[in-house]
């Protein structure tokens, strides 16, 4: 059986639009065929993140930043209706990879230096301080809504315009700025309380 956007058995629930009335209904932002190309979709691309990464969680924030950048600012590059999924497969490799790779040279980093001899006391000083900060900080994260997540690593993290990330929730301008504002003074009370005992 082939459900699929991309010719193979689909998991979830498939479109039931035909590829060509999918893709130009994606390049048209039509909500209905969106949210059934998601439901399409997104179990794979979540698989295929937290395969690259090793994590579920982590993975399926990955699959939602994936399926946003390209339901928003790639769709229109794909030509052919039976591309969508392999597109947004490579997308979701490419991302995850790059993902593996920062958090593999972070570890690499916030480690003891593998000098030659006793390790300089600054620097291990220096790697321990860092990785205390990363893991506060990946805490205090962790108490805002993963819409104030997911907006901060798109404002942040991607660097893309108040409007971009406007259109990608559905909200103006004016209201993600707000919510970034938001997030960020939580974040800065957060940190500032210190770790909790």
């Amino acid at each position: 059986m082939t459900d699929g956007i991309d010719g193979s058995a689909a998991r979830g629930s498939p479109p039931t639009a035909p590829p060509e009335v999918t893709l130009a209904g994606l390049k048209a932002r039509d909500p209905k065929i969106q949210a059934e190309t998601w439901r399409a979709v997104f179990p794979r691309l979540v698989a295929v993140c937290a395969a690259v990464l090793g994590d579920r969680a982590r993975g399926e924030e990955m699959a939602q930043d994936v399926w946003i950048d390209f339901a928003y600012n790639h769709v229109d590059r794909v030509r052919h209706a039976r591309a969508v999924y392999p597109y947004l497969r490579l997308m979701a490799v490419r991302r995850a990879r790059r993902a593996a790779a920062r958090r593999a040279r972070f570890r690499r980093e916030g480690e003891p230096p593998e000098a030659v001899g006793m390790p300089d006391e600054r620097g291990l000083l220096g790697a321990l301080d860092a990785r205390l900060r990363a893991d506060r900080l990946a805490e205090c994260l962790d108490t805002l809504t993963p819409r104030a997540r997911q907006m901060l690593r798109l404002r942040i993290h991607r660097e893309d315009s108040l409007s971009a990330i406007g259109r990608a929730f559905g909200v103006s301008k004016q209201a993600v700025d707000k919510a970034i504002r938001k997030a960020l003074s939580a974040l800065r009370a957060c940190l500032e309380r210190g770790p909790a005992a």
